[in-house]
């Protein structure tokens, strides 16, 4: 829930020169071309929390947003009253 909250970050109808640095969770999450996706959560000896995801093919490529980053069907809004994220 935390990488599809930067939804509210990212523009859909504006083409990004650089990568999103405030939503490329997000739009690698959901980028359409990549159909196999890894996740590990593991703790550091201080306790910190550490999550890393792998996608294949990998996303986030300039120049191809537009055909694989698509505007939710869903308002934003109602993420965040969705039982089913919670």
């Amino acid at each position: 829930k935390y990488w599809y909250s930067e939804i509210k970050l990212y523009n859909f109808y504006q083409e990004p020169a650089l990568l999103h640095v405030h939503a490329g969770q997000f739009t690698q999450m959901i980028w359409r071309s990549s159909i196999e996706f890894g996740v590990g959560k593991a703790r550091s000896h201080s306790g910190k929390i550490v999550v890393v995801a792998n996608y294949s093919p990998r996303g986030n490529i300039i120049g191809e947003y537009h055909d694989n980053v698509f505007p939710s069907l869903k308002e934003t809004d109602d993420l965040d009253d969705d039982e089913s994220n919670r």
